[in-house]
């Protein structure tokens, strides 16, 4: 189970994806936006003419864990787990490189992105000994940040364990104005 906490310094739409190329086409998301109460996954699509670049996945696929999504002093924080391997999205792996997108809104309005990016977590390497660097934009080669934590069987789904009230992998992003929180629990 990933369990997530995203920390932004605005009251926005916040946006998670899961790409293994990096591209926003063909990632699934989690968006969250506080204006609707609202933590739900998303896929992304071609066909812009009908819901815009999301689509909400159907209800049998919505599977979070431990949603929610507050804004207060000008800030939104977002928190959810999620299953790491479910079927017809793409994985999460316990072991090896995951590349991850992150996308925020100026408002609780849905529309296009104030700020975007796209970076790389392993979250059973070593964690880094300093503050990785921020990233604001997507670049060819993405910055590589790494955290430790136990693997989960692949496939599991028993029932959702309680994330840690302390996430303590740490990924910063766009410039520190959002933050991302990350722990990786083996479900019992």
């Amino acid at each position: 189970i990933l369990c997530a906490r995203l920390e932004y310094d605005s009251e926005a739409w916040v946006g998670f994806g899961i790409s293994p190329t990096g591209m926003m086409y063909g990632a699934n998301f989690v968006l969250a936006n506080a204006g609707y109460d609202s933590v739900q996954k998303y896929n992304s699509t071609l066909d812009v003419t009908k819901q815009g670049p999301f689509a909400p996945m159907e209800d049998d696929h919505q599977t979070l864990m431990n949603t929610k999504v507050t804004q207060e002093d000008g800030k939104t924080v977002v928190s959810f787990s999620k299953y790491l391997k479910e079927e017809g999205e793409n994985e999460i792996l316990a072991e090896g490189e995951n590349t991850f997108l992150w996308a925020v809104g100026s408002s609780n309005a849905p529309g296009y992105h104030a700020a975007r990016g796209m970076f790389t977590l392993d979250f059973n390497a070593a964690a880094p000994s300093s503050t990785p660097p921020a990233t604001s934009a997507p670049t060819p080669e993405a910055p590589t940040y790494t955290t430790s934590a136990p693997t989960l069987p692949s496939g599991a789904k028993g029932a959702a364990p309680d994330c840690p009230s302390d996430l303590t992998r740490v990924t910063p992003l766009n410039d520190g104005a959002l933050t991302l929180y990350t722990e990786v629990v083996v479900s019992p």
